[in-house]
């Protein structure tokens, strides 16, 4: 299983940074939905992204956040993007 800690995020770093930011911004919020469509199945995917209404000093269990064959597959289209928008066409390097 795998949790987050408050404290652990903010080890070394002033709290309200990165991951610790995003999840005390959004504590408490309504689910968030995702959607995508699998390339080769073309079947659409509409993940779920779960937010903690607690999020203190409190365990914090990935699992209960987004389902882990979902979440896989979310950060796989997500990297993707990112990569995709780096990439310089080599006719327009010119």
């Amino acid at each position: 299983m795998i949790y987050i800690f408050r404290s652990v995020l903010s080890i070394g770093k002033v709290k309200g940074q990165s991951i610790d930011k995003f999840l005390t911004k959004y504590q408490g919020y309504e689910p968030v939905q995702y959607r995508f469509k699998e390339r080769l199945s073309g079947k659409w995917r509409y993940p779920v992204i779960n937010f903690s209404s607690a999020y203190e000093n409190n365990k914090i269990f990935l699992k209960d956040m987004i389902d882990e064959r979902d979440g896989v597959l979310l950060c796989a289209v997500l990297m993707s993007k990112v990569v995709a928008a780096q990439i310089i066409d080599i006719e327009d390097r010119e």
